[in-house]
């Protein structure tokens, strides 16, 4: 994957220095900050600040289904079904800091 890298000494950039921003994107992350663009304007509102988002975790994973299953469906169902496990997350920047943006 592609991530933070390291300078020739080995030395990760400091918290303080990485901004969300700088974080890698991908089409998922492009095409929701297009997405919160359009509604922000639709809606005529005006972040005051830039709003990054970025998927922070992808993982393969392999959910197993309980063993009753099994038994009631026989020996051909499924021993698991994998999928993508995906953090995607929206940061703003404001007053020269940055923070996550939580809905619920």
């Amino acid at each position: 994957g592609r991530c933070l890298r390291s300078d020739v000494a080995g030395v990760l950039p400091r918290p303080e220095d990485v901004r969300a921003a700088d974080l890698p994107s991908c089409e998922l992350s492009r095409i929701a900050e297009a997405h919160i663009a359009a509604a922000l304007s639709e809606a005529c509102i005006e972040a005051h600040g830039a709003i990054s988002v970025r998927v922070v975790s992808c993982r393969r994973e392999v959910y197993t289904p309980h063993e009753f299953l099994r038994q009631r469906y026989g020996s051909a169902y499924p021993s698991g079904f994998p999928y993508d496990s995906r953090c995607v997350m929206a940061f703003q920047r404001q007053a020269g800091g940055g923070g996550g943006l939580f809905a619920r």
